[in-house]
């Protein structure tokens, strides 16, 4: 199963995958239980943290629209 969602393309989205991989160990650390939900990222900012795939797609469907975002499940692997 696919574990992100993206609004655009890959490429697109360099940013929001770099800053992905550099916060995910510190989000885990901050706050276990952040592990296996799905984070919306846009640019190099967390907008936030969501149970589903779908839910974290709808909310940045709603906030960014056409525009380019990232939802990634954080996972501690």
């Amino acid at each position: 199963m696919e574990n992100f969602k993206i609004n655009g393309q890959k490429e697109q989205l360099e940013t929001e995958f770099r800053y992905f991989a550099l916060k995910k160990n510190g989000w885990i650390k901050e706050n276990s239980c952040v592990v296996n939900k799905f984070a919306l990222v846009k640019g190099i900012k967390l907008i936030g943290f969501y149970e589903t795939l779908d839910e974290g797609f709808e909310a940045g469907m709603r906030k960014f629209d056409e525009k380019p975002f990232l939802v990634k499940q954080v996972t501690s692997e």
